[in-house]
């Protein structure tokens, strides 16, 4: 993979969805270590990484973390993403009990549902302190 350095892990996210740019925002105030590197789906590094990683089936709806070499979406992006935050958040990771088919199936759920029900009307824009972390 020659698109991006993959020091970081990436989140590949849907720009277009409020419920996404909040969540992206809950990872910016809790990631005090600086673990992540953000990039939405439909940009031209998400669409490279979705190429390079061969995932050309991967709806918009879907989150993606790429860690290393190793591809997580749905309900194990956001656990593995919760459990590298700060205390109190990292405490949700504890879904992860939860079978995954059944994390996945309420996952779909709130994807399919989720511009219906967070309707946005705006990007989520970093400000100067953390545009360093957007692809």
């Amino acid at each position: 993979m020659n698109h991006v350095n993959l020091n970081k892990e990436i989140i590949l996210f849907d720009g277009d969805c409020n419920l996404c740019n909040n969540y992206m925002n809950l990872i910016i105030r809790y990631d005090q270590k600086d673990n992540f590197r953000f990039a939405t789906i439909k940009s031209q590094i998400g669409q490279n990484i979705i190429k390079d990683f061969n995932l050309i089936k991967i709806q918009e709806d879907t989150i993606l973390l790429i860690k290393k070499k190793s591809i997580y979406t749905k309900s194990d992006a956001v656990i593995r993403i919760l459990s590298c935050l700060q205390f109190p958040i990292n405490v949700l990771s504890l879904i992860s009990l939860i079978p995954r088919f059944i994390r996945d199936y309420f996952y779909d759920i709130i994807a399919k549902n989720r511009k219906k029900f967070f309707k946005t009307k705006e990007c989520l824009l970093p400000n100067k302190k953390n545009r360093e972390r957007f692809l």
